[in-house]
């Protein structure tokens, strides 16, 4: 499957699969890889045999010849003071298309001046194993270069550049050989799938393919590993070996290393950290305590991390008190101290290490412990999240949660692939990745957080937070909502994934499914313990839901603030100043140095200042609030009168009504009256005129 996958690649960057990028885009990007990836030597160095072995060829070639000029001028950018001018030489001399050897005669000179410098410290750090060697080539590399070593795979013919020829390569070494296999080159994929050690065993292996049936003669010199992993055949030969006993060296290099393991050599180290230190040669003591953390402790980092996760972190924070200890003067004695600690961590990591390999109980122990370990932070935040989304009943907001998870998890597996057959992710980088991941989670936590318990501090929401809790959830909120799955999901992902291939590597095959199980059954606990978090969360009370989540959100920001500049200081790009009356508390992000010290207490003050600007906010709405109901009381004194009022004209209204019914019947009785006196006084008068008249006795 990996062959597969490794093969699929190639074709994608050849142009198998409907891609058209050119040979010489494809190169500037794997240099590209060489430059990322590589500490500053192994850079010059890559250029340096990649220069030396295609030069002669390219000449020739316009595009090939091009890539030359690139690339020497890559080398004079990289070079420092002991190598500019032999870099400079390098690019007028492909500039002017000069002979081969005379451009062979400078790089030789720039290697031997960087393979001579105390800080390259890059060599195997166990025995070689010729025999594990076969066996890792014929499965991962015979696909392109052959059974043989001669450039005809099965995979070759799909393949322009063809595979190197091993058969007619002399100007190999085996540390050349390890650097393709940690970087690749245009046709051919990095195999980071491979432990240290492993690489190593290929490189040397690919050295003795021309010679399993050459001659030979024994040779009774012993070489240190440091040395030989530097040498190519040609050198070999310049230091006066004949053809039969460079044959013999390669072939037998298990029998001719002195007996040196990695922990001697950084016992080494720590004795000349502390040479240096007491001699007041402060910077170099640093740098060789830099060097000392990813160059030697970094290859048997990740195998202790999977036999013993606690006793490892423990053992990588001595060695980062270290770097910080060895930049102040005066701390003879605490040096001394820490030292005789870490010696005797050493000692305790041997005797893990060089365990029986993990038996089908442990691995299933293991296995359930990291998915545990690194799922249970993920199910207290995501339960919370999706607690909170729930109570809006914003089905776009569940959705966008679950997809923030699926991202981080599907990213967290793209990145592990990456590494293992793209790019080579180093302690360092993946430090940096930690520390970035854990910060920009630190800073939406805090955004979420004041968000949540300022919502919860209002009265009105009590009774419409369902309502305004859906309304509130607008486009930049729903950000903040994937942003914390999707980190909360990736801070853990990827590092799982690296912790489970320690743990394979060092599973016999045979209780693999050991692995399986107990990955399942601690998913499966970590799936219980998020719903039951889920579901405690929804019988909290309304008025509770956000001053308690928003808290809990808060103290992991302040963890996350911690860890992310233990990563940075762990990846050397943060000083790390001991704090000793402080305690290391991992659980809590708590550290003694003042860097970690200082930001967890700028967080707090940060905090301090959000619940100030919380209360503040409270006292506006509360005046606000009170202004409300004396305005609404008066308004409900004002529409009980206007009742009232309204009361009192429809009953005036109904009297005046029956006043205007009797008025009318008084004006017709009037009316009839006025009829009756003026017919009366008509009568009167008519008498009377009689009666004048004598009409009328």
């Amino acid at each position: 499957m990996i062959i597969k996958l490794k093969i699929l690649i190639l074709q994608i960057i050849f142009n198998k699969i409907n891609f058209k990028i050119s040979d010489f885009l494809s190169k500037k990007l794997v240099m590209l890889f060489i430059i990322i990836n590589l500490s500053e030597p192994l850079k010059v160095l890559n250029i340096v045999d990649y220069i030396y072995s295609d030069y002669e060829n390219a000449i020739n070639d316009s595009f090939e010849y091009k890539e030359m000029l690139e690339f020497s001028k890559n080398l004079i950018e990289l070079s420092d003071s002991s190598i500019l001018s032999y870099s400079k030489n390098v690019y007028n001399l492909i500039k002017n298309k000069e002979n081969p050897e005379k451009v062979k005669y400078e790089l030789s000179r720039i290697r031997e001046i960087i393979l001579n410098k105390a800080n390259l410290d890059i060599y195997p750090k166990n025995p070689i194993s010729l025999k594990s060697g076969r066996e890792i080539y014929l499965y991962n590399c015979a696909v392109c270069h052959g059974d043989k070593g001669d450039g005809n795979g099965p995979a070759s013919k799909t393949l322009n550049p063809k595979p190197a020829n091993f058969l007619e390569r002399y100007d190999l070494s085996p540390l050349r050989i390890w650097t393709i296999l940690n970087v690749g080159l245009v046709n051919m994929p990095s195999f980071n799938n491979l432990s240290d050690d492993e690489k190593w065993n290929v490189a040397f292996y690919v050295l003795s393919i021309k010679y399993q049936n050459a001659q030979k003669k024994k040779v009774n010199n012993k070489f240190d590993l440091k040395s030989i992993s530097k040498f190519s055949d040609e050198n070999l030969k310049e230091m006066g070996y004949k053809d039969d006993e460079i044959a013999y060296i390669r072939t037998n290099i298990e029998n001719l290393i002195e007996k040196k393991d990695h922990f001697y050599e950084i016992f080494s180290s720590l004795d000349l950290i502390r040479n240096l230190y007491q001699k007041g040669e402060y910077e170099k003591a640093y740098r060789l305590s830099v060097d000392l953390y990813f160059n030697d402790f970094e290859p048997i980092e990740k195998n202790l991390f999977a036999k013993d996760f606690s006793f490892a972190s423990k053992l990588e924070q001595k060695f980062t008190q270290l770097r910080g200890i060895v930049k102040q003067k005066n701390k003879e004695k605490e040096l001394e101290n820490l030292i005789l600690s870490i010696k005797n961590d050493l000692e305790k990591a041997r005797v893990i290490l060089e365990g029986k390999a993990f038996s089908g109980n442990w691995a299933f122990f293991n296995s359930f412990t990291i998915i545990f370990r690194e799922g249970l932070e993920v199910a207290i935040l995501f339960g919370i999240i999706l607690s909170i989304v729930k109570l809006s009943e914003n089905n776009l907001a569940i959705i966008i949660s679950y997809l923030g998870l699926i991202s981080a998890i599907l990213l967290g597996i793209i990145t592990w692939i990456l590494s293992q057959f793209i790019i080579s992710i180093s302690t360092l980088q993946r430090e940096m990745l930690e520390g970035i991941v854990s910060i920009l989670a630190a800073i939406v936590l805090f955004q979420v957080s004041y968000w949540l318990i300022s919502k919860s501090e209002s009265k009105m929401w009590i009774g419409y937070i369902k309502e305004k809790l859906k309304s509130s959830l607008n486009k930049s909120n729903l950000f903040l909502i994937f942003s914390l799955s999707f980190l909360a999901g990736y801070r853990e992902a990827f590092e799982t994934v690296l912790f489970y291939q320690a743990m394979i590597i060092n599973t016999p095959k045979t209780d693999l499914n050991y692995i399986i199980f107990g990955f399942l059954i601690g998913l499966i606990t970590i799936i219980i313990i998020g719903y039951l978090i889920l579901k405690f969360q929804l019988k909290l009370p309304l008025n509770l839901i956000f001053p308690i989540t928003g808290s809990i959100l808060y103290i992991l920001s302040f963890i996350f603030t911690g860890q992310a500049i233990r990563s940075f200081q762990e990846a050397n790009l943060i000083s790390t100043t001991p704090l000793n009356f402080l305690p290391t508390m991992d659980f809590l992000g708590i550290y003694p140095t003042i860097e970690t010290a200082l930001a967890q207490s700028i967080f707090i003050i940060l905090v301090i200042l959000a619940i100030i600007i919380i209360k503040k906010e409270k006292k506006k709405r509360e005046k606000l609030l009170s202004e409300i109901e004396i305005a609404e009381r008066e308004i409900l004194n004002i529409i009980k009168s206007i009742t009232d009022a309204k009361d009192r004209i429809c009953k005036y209204q109904n009297l005046i009504v029956n006043v205007v019914e009797v008025s009318d019947k008084l004006k017709n009785a009037l009316l009839h009256i006025q009829n009756l006196e003026t017919a009366l006084k008509e009568i009167q008068n008519d008498i009377t005129l009689k009666r004048k008249n004598g009409q009328i006795n």
